[in-house]
């Protein structure tokens, strides 16, 4: 944005207002960079094997997300979705960045540590267990087989 002197209809700018519109250009341009950074450690984190099942369960089930669309929005086959909040398959990188554009998240969100889960209530995995079934922890880490096949595939470093 160039610094014009003139405001709506012609109007000339006061010296206040140009300071304010210089001010907003440098916040914005601030929270680009912030918001690059941030995707960068993400990258890290990600490429580390930190994503945590839990996180992308709470994602989806704040805004309801359930189904097959959520596989499609990601890229992804059915059940993709449901073995990456099982903790069985490791979502890739555009995985994950498709992921946080649905759930409105940042890619940092679903790497640890965000916030603990201590309990399946929390989570949309209880209305997955049958009545009187056993109601297993949070999925807080991806099993070894599946951080194993990514690195075999390079999805990890």
């Amino acid at each position: 944005m160039t610094d014009r002197p003139w405001g709506k209809a012609g109007t000339r700018l006061t010296d206040d207002e140009k300071r304010g519109r210089r001010q907003a250009q440098a916040g914005r341009a601030r929270r680009a960079e912030v918001a690059s950074l941030d995707d960068e450690r993400a990258h890290q984190k990600w490429a580390m094997g930190l994503v945590i099942p839990a996180h992308i369960t709470i994602a989806l089930d704040t805004l309801g997300l359930y189904g097959p669309e959520v596989d499609t929005a990601c890229g992804v086959r059915e059940p993709a979705v449901d073995n990456w909040e099982a903790g069985r398959v490791y979502p890739t990188w555009e995985q994950i960045k498709a992921l946080a554009a649905l759930t409105q998240k940042t890619p940092m969100y679903f790497m640890a540590p965000v916030h603990p889960v201590t309990s399946m209530y929390e989570t949309s995995l209880r209305f997955h267990v049958k009545r009187g079934e056993y109601i297993p922890l949070p999925v807080h880490r991806f099993t070894t087989g599946a951080m194993r096949a990514a690195r075999r595939i390079g999805v990890l470093l």
